[in-house]
Formats: C-alpha cells, structure tokens, sequence
C-alpha cells in the first residue's frame, strides 16, 4: 500500500507522553504532539523504519490509550504514525480526546 500525504482526519493539538514497541520489543518513550482519529505525531529521538508496525500507548494523568500503529513519516526529530486496530476501551479515550481538542479550537480568543 503507497502512503499518501493527502490527510483523511482532521489532526489537532495534543501533549500528552507516549511509548513505541517495536517488533523487537525495544520501547522508545516519546511525546505525541498532535492526534486525530487515523493517527497521531511524534517527537523521537532518531528514525524509526518506514512501515514498521509498532504498538504506541499514550498516556495522560487520567486516561490509557494503546493501538497497533504503521509508522508513515520518519525523520531525525518527528514520527508519524497510522493507527492500525484500535480496541474499543481505546477508541473511547481517542474520542473524548478529540472532542475536548475541538472545544478548545472553538473557543473565543481572549481580547
């Protein structure tokens, strides 16, 4: 399958700390920096393999969220990935996510 940049989900801001299992079972600890329903993006360390199936867990003081994921982007500094299978318990935290994210965009800025 040929990745392509044209963006299916609207992405949104998003801070929260995270962790890619790779095939190896090597884990990397990284922070997310924006999500959206087909996936989100990453600051690592060095690159991670283009197409490499991983498994992320994002965590926030109150919320879990792990999915299969396909990584689409590499470079030195930022990775992007393409979630896979995303269990039920995660999609709910994925939604709720997101929908304080577009709360938040939809506020007034402050004068």
């Amino acid at each position: 399958m040929e990745y392509s940049r044209e963006r299916l989900y609207t992405r949104f801001s998003f801070s929260a700390l995270a962790e890619v299992l790779n095939d190896t079972g090597a884990v990397t600890r990284t922070r997310v920096t924006n999500v959206s329903y087909g996936g989100c993006r990453l600051l690592a360390q060095g690159q991670f393999p283009m197409g490499a199936k991983v498994t992320v867990t994002i965590q926030t003081p109150t919320d879990h969220f792990e999915a299969t994921a396909t990584v689409v982007y590499s470079t030195a500094n930022v990775v992007g990935l393409m979630f896979g299978n995303i269990p039920k318990q995660s999609l709910l935290v994925l939604q709720k996510w997101i929908r304080a994210a577009m709360q938040e965009q939809e506020k007034p800025e402050a004068v």
